[in-house]
């Protein structure tokens, strides 16, 4: 019996040495899964940009076409006469919406990327889906430059 309890009860180093081995391996495994918890959060907030851009993009492409419909149309012999103020303001009310959801879009993935970097102590790199999405708001304010002061490329 007295061998039982000395196998039963291993070295208390030796046991504490477990133990702390496997705290740690938790451990581990615990930052381990909040790391990818943070990357998968950071990879929603793509997401979500991305679906604002696909929505600005058609607001802006579809505010831009009405205008440049209308323009054309009433270059058009026999529609001279076509008031189109109209459709400009229309396509200019799009294409403002677009424009202005692209930009809050962009600020609030910039204030969410600053948030999590700084809960998770890592430096997440600059998204595709950001960059794109500043690029499409400097061509949707060209657009929007031309429709307001007649210049720009388009």
């Amino acid at each position: 019996m007295a061998d039982d309890q000395s196998g039963a009860h291993r070295g208390s180093n030796e046991l504490a040495e477990d133990r702390t081995s496997m705290a740690g391996n938790r451990t581990s495994m615990a930052t381990e899964r909040t790391d990818l918890a943070f990357e998968r959060s950071r990879l929603a907030s793509d997401r979500t940009t991305m679906a604002y851009m696909r929505t600005a993009v058609s607001l802006i492409g579809f505010g831009f076409t009405i205008y440049k419909f209308f323009q054309y149309l009433k270059e058009t012999p026999g529609f001279e006469d076509l008031p189109s103020q109209g459709a400009r303001n229309l396509g200019l009310a799009l294409l403002s919406l677009g424009a202005a959801m692209l930009f809050m879009a962009v600020v609030q993935q910039i204030v969410f990327l600053r948030r999590l970097s700084r809960e998770s102590g890592h430096r997440f790199q600059v998204s595709i889906a950001l960059v794109s999405s500043i690029c499409m708001l400097a061509i949707g304010m060209l657009a929007l430059a031309n429709i307001i002061f007649r210049v720009g490329p388009f």
